[in-house]
């Protein structure tokens, strides 16, 4: 590929400067999020929705620019001259078929993440980390319409906009399978728990993989959403149906997701030999020059600490 640059001192300040920007847009969300909501706190009297608004305010309106700052003078992969993608065009079927994917290896990420986290538990001193109890502690503090505001148009807005746009593209040049891992962990990463890391890696790379194919991201918006939809309406059951309404709803979610996610693991099996990646990896050592560089691995570190937090609080 002409016009890309690989010696390792390069590619290495590149990924360096990919992984400032999400190190800067984590900061924003966590940091300067943690900081307004004790300033404004102290001064009027906070619910949790405001919280959570000011948190995504904080992540989002004060760390996407930050971020975009950093990465605006980074070659994105049409730029550098090295795109030999073939697109492919969006059929009637291609939103069902990844939406079947998504649900199979994100409810699969889920339940492993979930019984590591079990397991950790089970340790002494580790009490935390359930991210069923999470998940329901958002659902009993936070009103419908924040929950609704939050996980079905905040976040699949902003988050495909950086991490498939933003990253991706700018990643993508230096090889499209690595690409999609890069991206995808690091997206994984920012989650702050065992099991919704993995559910969110998980995505993050087949979303990659789909922006990758396709081009479009409006084809990821619509698959996040989608996707987001069904943790908004178990959340949604969870907060306003009686404990019996509840039972029934689990078990007909249940037995829904188990469908989907059967479906979604027969064409991953079916397509696994079909599917060809859009390019190989062209770049020696990309693990060590990509996540071995000062600002990936602070952001990693800080992530794992989130994460320990989460279950020893």
């Amino acid at each position: 590929m002409e016009g890309l640059l690989y010696t390792r001192r390069a590619v290495r300040r590149h990924f360096a400067r990919l992984g400032a920007a999400v190190l800067v847009l984590w900061g924003a969300g966590n940091i300067l999020g943690a900081v307004l909501v004790e300033i404004i706190g102290n001064l009027i009297d906070m619910g949790s929705d405001a919280n959570m608004l000011l948190s995504s305010l904080s992540l989002w309106v004060l760390g996407l620019p930050l971020a975009w700052l950093i990465l605006r003078k980074r070659p994105t992969i049409a730029q550098a001259g090295s795109d030999e993608r073939e697109l492919r065009p969006v059929r009637g079927g291609t939103i069902p078929l990844y939406f079947l994917m998504v649900i199979c290896l994100t409810t699969s990420a889920n339940l492993i993440g979930t019984g590591i986290e079990w397991l950790l538990s089970q340790l002494p001193g580790v009490s935390g980390g359930n991210i069923s109890d999470i998940l329901a502690a958002y659902a009993l503090e936070l009103s419908p319409w924040t929950l609704f505001l939050y996980l079905v148009v905040i976040a699949p807005l902003c988050e495909e906009f950086f991490f498939r746009k933003l990253l991706l593209d700018r990643a993508a040049q230096y090889g499209h399978v690595p690409a999609m891992l890069f991206s995808g962990i690091l997206f994984g990463a920012m989650h702050g728990n065992i099991a919704q890391s993995l559910n969110a890696a998980a995505a993050g790379i087949i979303l990659a993989h789909v922006y990758l194919t396709y081009g479009k991201l409006w084809l990821c918006l619509v698959l996040h959403i989608l996707n987001n939809t069904l943790s908004f309406v178990s959340l949604l059951a969870f907060r306003e149906l009686s404990e019996t309404a509840y039972m029934n709803f689990t078990a007909l979610y249940g037995f829904i997701m188990i469908g989907l996610c059967i479906a979604g693991g027969v064409l991953l099996i079916k397509r696994a030999k079909k599917l060809r990646l859009l390019q190989r990896a062209s770049l020696p050592h990309f693990s060590r020059l990509s996540f071995g560089n000062w600002s990936v691995i602070l952001f990693l570190v800080f992530c794992g600490l989130m994460v320990v937090s989460t279950l020893l609080l």
